[in-house]
């Protein structure tokens, strides 16, 4: 044990700490602050200095170790994004490669559109989609390439950065999409708009009384072009269920063309001039 005045001094300082701290540090923290300064005041003053000496060494190692794990992370988050943007890239280059099966159909060499994929993954009754921006205008048709038809699936709603556009799909509420129905073999040719349901489908809104319209269940839905938004000749989809009212009213629902889980080939075509 020292008997030196400065031990002596040193160990009466700490107790005191020592007991004034014991009222705002939980009780175990308080033990483990009594045997440092049993251990300060039962080693030589040599060791003393340097066991405390290294303790106040501890903030800053434990900066230092912070500091590497933000650099550990932020590495991991540059990384991440490297593979992403390379999945990416090998996903566009797929797509480029399978558009030599349509590239020369005239539909694509008259507009020209441009291609883009999809961000993340939807839900199955989404109602829009998020897709890579490449310098899109509000309101231009989005399309699909769908076997051998060419299908509207949406327009864009806003662009959201220099990477992002909104596209909302035809399914969504404040879809209107004006649609002639395809001619079947006794007729069947008519006009009505395509109206989005909240459901993942459609519904059409005729302007004139529907009950002598006919229409038959499996009836395909074309783009008319008179709403002077979307070229004519688009698919939009096919009628599913076709209910009346007392009055021979008919009410209409669509299951559109497309799935918005599985499109493969997405094309944004320019504005439409006005």
């Amino acid at each position: 044990m020292h008997d030196g005045l400065l031990q002596k001094l040193i160990f009466f300082f700490y107790l005191s700490v020592s007991a004034f701290l014991s009222f705002l540090i939980p009780s175990g923290k308080t033990l483990r602050f009594k045997y440092f300064i049993k251990y300060l005041y039962y080693t030589p003053y040599e060791k003393s200095a340097s066991a405390f000496i290294n303790l106040t060494e501890l903030p800053g190692r434990f900066l230092s170790i912070a500091k590497l794990d933000r650099c550990l992370n932020e590495s991991r988050r540059e990384a991440l994004e490297k593979d992403f943007k390379i999945k990416m890239l090998e996903e566009e280059i797929l797509r480029r490669q399978s558009f030599d099966s349509f590239i020369l159909d005239p539909f694509y060499l008259e507009n020209k559109p441009v291609s883009t994929v999809v961000y993340g993954e939807l839900g199955e009754n989404s109602s829009v989609l998020l897709l890579k921006n490449r310098g899109f205008k509000q309101g231009a048709a989005v399309v699909s390439r769908e076997g051998d038809f060419w299908v509207l699936i949406g327009s864009i709603k806003n662009v959201l950065s220099e990477d992002i556009a909104v596209c909302a799909l035809t399914t969504n509420r404040a879809s209107r999409v004006s649609v002639s129905g395809a001619p079947l073999a006794a007729g069947g040719e008519f006009w009505a708009v395509m109206t989005g349901k909240s459901d993942g489908e459609g519904m059409l809104d005729f302007i004139w009384p529907s009950r002598n319209i006919r229409i038959e269940k499996g009836q395909e839905l074309l783009t008319s072009g008179w709403d002077g938004r979307f070229p004519p000749g688009l698919l939009c989809g096919k009628v599913r269920k076709i209910t009346q009212n007392r009055a021979g009213e008919k009410f209409v629902r669509v299951k559109v063309a497309y799935n918005a889980n599985s499109l493969k080939h997405i094309f944004v075509l320019k504005q439409p001039k006005k």
